[in-house]
Protein backbone atom coordinates (compact mmCIF):
# COMPACT_ATOMS: atom_id res chain seq x y z
CA UNK A 1 0.00 0.00 0.00
CA UNK A 2 1.56 3.34 -1.20
CA UNK A 3 2.25 5.87 1.92
CA UNK A 4 -0.05 9.04 0.74
CA UNK A 5 0.68 12.61 1.70
CA UNK A 6 0.68 14.03 4.80
CA UNK A 7 -3.21 15.59 4.92
CA UNK A 8 -3.69 18.71 6.63
CA UNK A 9 -5.25 17.04 10.02
CA UNK A 10 -2.94 16.16 12.72
CA UNK A 11 -2.34 12.97 14.35
CA UNK A 12 -4.55 13.58 17.41
CA UNK A 13 -7.26 14.40 14.52
CA UNK A 14 -7.08 11.30 12.57
CA UNK A 15 -7.01 8.74 15.65
CA UNK A 16 -9.75 10.73 17.14
CA UNK A 17 -11.96 10.50 13.61
CA UNK A 18 -11.19 6.89 13.37
CA UNK A 19 -11.85 6.11 16.95
CA UNK A 20 -15.19 7.76 16.58
CA UNK A 21 -16.28 4.97 13.72
CA UNK A 22 -18.25 2.37 15.01
CA UNK A 23 -17.22 -0.57 12.30
CA UNK A 24 -14.01 -2.22 12.30
CA UNK A 25 -14.19 -1.32 8.70
CA UNK A 26 -14.68 2.22 8.68
CA UNK A 27 -11.80 2.97 11.48
CA UNK A 28 -9.36 0.94 8.61
CA UNK A 29 -10.56 3.11 5.85
CA UNK A 30 -9.88 6.33 7.76
CA UNK A 31 -6.25 5.16 9.03
CA UNK A 32 -5.64 3.91 4.70
CA UNK A 33 -7.16 7.65 4.06
CA UNK A 34 -4.64 9.35 6.18
CA UNK A 35 -1.56 6.70 5.48
CA UNK A 36 1.58 8.41 6.46
CA UNK A 37 4.77 7.49 7.45
CA UNK A 38 4.45 9.68 10.92
CA UNK A 39 1.48 7.77 11.51
CA UNK A 40 2.54 4.03 10.91
CA UNK A 41 5.52 5.24 13.68
CA UNK A 42 3.11 6.31 15.81
CA UNK A 43 1.02 3.02 16.02
CA UNK A 44 4.01 0.96 15.66
CA UNK A 45 5.54 2.29 18.43
CA UNK A 46 2.61 1.77 20.21
CA UNK A 47 1.61 -1.54 19.32
CA UNK A 48 4.74 -3.34 18.40
CA UNK A 49 6.41 -4.90 21.41
CA UNK A 50 9.80 -5.72 19.73
CA UNK A 51 10.32 -1.53 20.38
CA UNK A 52 11.42 -0.81 23.55
CA UNK A 53 10.88 3.38 24.87
CA UNK A 54 14.29 4.30 26.48
CA UNK A 55 12.21 6.58 28.85
CA UNK A 56 9.92 7.19 32.26
CA UNK A 57 6.74 6.04 32.03
CA UNK A 58 4.19 9.14 32.37
CA UNK A 59 4.40 12.58 31.57
CA UNK A 60 7.28 14.46 31.36
CA UNK A 61 7.92 18.33 32.97
CA UNK A 62 7.43 20.11 29.40
CA UNK A 63 6.10 23.42 28.60
CA UNK A 64 3.37 23.37 26.36
CA UNK A 65 3.46 25.00 22.70
CA UNK A 66 1.79 28.43 23.14
CA UNK A 67 -1.27 28.32 20.86
CA UNK A 68 0.23 32.10 19.22
CA UNK A 69 3.70 30.16 18.17
CA UNK A 70 3.63 27.97 15.52
CA UNK A 71 3.81 24.08 16.47
CA UNK A 72 6.12 21.99 14.28
CA UNK A 73 4.11 19.72 12.18
CA UNK A 74 4.80 16.29 14.24
CA UNK A 75 6.52 14.50 11.40
CA UNK A 76 8.68 16.86 11.35
CA UNK A 77 9.81 16.24 15.38
CA UNK A 78 9.15 12.65 15.02
CA UNK A 79 12.74 12.33 13.47
CA UNK A 80 14.29 12.01 17.28
CA UNK A 81 11.93 9.15 18.02
CA UNK A 82 14.97 6.66 16.77
CA UNK A 83 16.77 8.21 19.78
CA UNK A 84 14.71 7.32 22.14
CA UNK A 85 14.04 3.47 21.48
CA UNK A 86 16.62 0.43 22.63
CA UNK A 87 19.31 -0.31 19.91
CA UNK A 88 22.60 -0.72 19.97
CA UNK A 89 23.38 2.63 18.61
CA UNK A 90 21.44 4.61 21.34
CA UNK A 91 23.21 1.81 23.97
CA UNK A 92 25.47 4.46 25.34
CA UNK A 93 23.01 7.58 25.31
CA UNK A 94 23.17 8.95 28.94
CA UNK A 95 18.89 8.82 30.43
CA UNK A 96 19.47 12.70 30.56
CA UNK A 97 19.95 13.15 27.12
CA UNK A 98 17.29 10.83 25.74
CA UNK A 99 14.49 12.56 28.66
CA UNK A 100 15.82 16.37 26.59
CA UNK A 101 15.13 15.28 23.60
CA UNK A 102 11.95 13.70 23.99
CA UNK A 103 10.93 16.95 26.07
CA UNK A 104 12.21 19.13 23.30
CA UNK A 105 10.43 17.58 20.75
CA UNK A 106 7.29 18.26 22.53
CA UNK A 107 7.72 21.60 23.21
CA UNK A 108 7.61 21.66 19.77
CA UNK A 109 4.57 20.51 18.71
CA UNK A 110 0.94 21.32 19.68
CA UNK A 111 -0.28 19.66 23.18
CA UNK A 112 -2.94 17.51 21.39
CA UNK A 113 -0.35 15.88 19.38
CA UNK A 114 2.37 15.80 22.75
CA UNK A 115 -0.38 14.01 24.11
CA UNK A 116 -0.61 11.22 21.54
CA UNK A 117 3.68 10.96 21.32
CA UNK A 118 3.53 10.66 25.47
CA UNK A 119 1.01 7.78 24.97
CA UNK A 120 2.55 6.20 22.19
CA UNK A 121 5.66 6.30 24.27
CA UNK A 122 3.84 4.35 27.47
CA UNK A 123 2.07 2.08 24.69
CA UNK A 124 -1.83 3.61 26.27
CA UNK A 125 -2.99 4.87 22.83
CA UNK A 126 -5.99 2.78 24.00
CA UNK A 127 -6.31 5.40 26.80
CA UNK A 128 -7.06 7.98 24.39
CA UNK A 129 -8.61 5.83 21.57
CA UNK A 130 -10.02 3.08 23.00
CA UNK A 131 -11.20 1.98 19.69
CA UNK A 132 -7.90 2.07 18.05
CA UNK A 133 -6.43 -1.67 18.43
CA UNK A 134 -3.99 -3.97 17.62
CA UNK A 135 -6.73 -5.89 15.40
CA UNK A 136 -7.53 -2.35 13.86
CA UNK A 137 -4.16 -1.51 13.59
CA UNK A 138 -3.37 -5.11 11.73
CA UNK A 139 -6.04 -5.11 9.62
CA UNK A 140 -5.10 -1.24 8.53
CA UNK A 141 -1.17 -1.76 7.93
CA UNK A 142 -0.69 -5.49 8.11
CA UNK A 143 3.01 -5.60 7.66
CA UNK A 144 3.08 -3.17 10.03
CA UNK A 145 3.81 -4.95 13.05
CA UNK A 146 6.17 -8.10 13.62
Amino acid sequence: MAVNHVSGKTMYEILKEANSKRAIAERVKILHVHNSLVLRDILKGNFDETIVWMLPEGTPPFIECPPESKASPVGKAARVLKYLIRNRANAKMHEAKRERIFIQMLEAIDPMEAKVMIAMKDKKLEDIFPHINLKVVKEAFPDLIT
